[in-house]
């Protein structure tokens, strides 16, 4: 069991994904943030109707957006591992493992916040 098991979260259930709308037409650019578990759950839309480069700042807000959970979780786990190591009990020490693997999460968390992956 790791130390991250017991960090909630609460948002819509399932992983957020990014839909595209970004079709011409009544808005210029849409992109909507899609809670996929059991049932999709529209979470947000993200619509920008000015010319030029709205599109592309759209979905990165759009990505962003859909990867707030997985930010926010890896965030916690970092202040949770810097908070146990601050109380200076050995018995509550983060382990160099503990700390790689919180690493880890956030790295990924922060590729996933900056990468489209349709």
């Amino acid at each position: 069991m790791s130390r991250f098991d017991n960090l909630e979260v609460y948002t819509s259930p399932g992983c957020w994904v990014v839909a595209v709308n970004g079709k011409k037409g009544k808005y210029a650019h849409r992109y909507s943030i899609m809670a996929i578990g059991e049932e999709s759950i529209r979470v947000a839309d993200i619509i920008r109707m000015d010319a030029g480069s709205a599109g592309l700042r759209s979905l990165a807000d759009a990505v962003l957006m859909a990867a707030s959970k997985q930010l926010l979780f890896a965030l916690r786990g970092l202040v949770d591992l810097h908070c146990c190591e601050q109380e200076g009990l050995s018995c509550g020490m983060p382990t160099p493992e503990e700390w790689e693997a919180a690493v880890e999460l956030a790295e990924q968390a922060i590729s996933d916040a900056t990468t489209y992956k349709p």
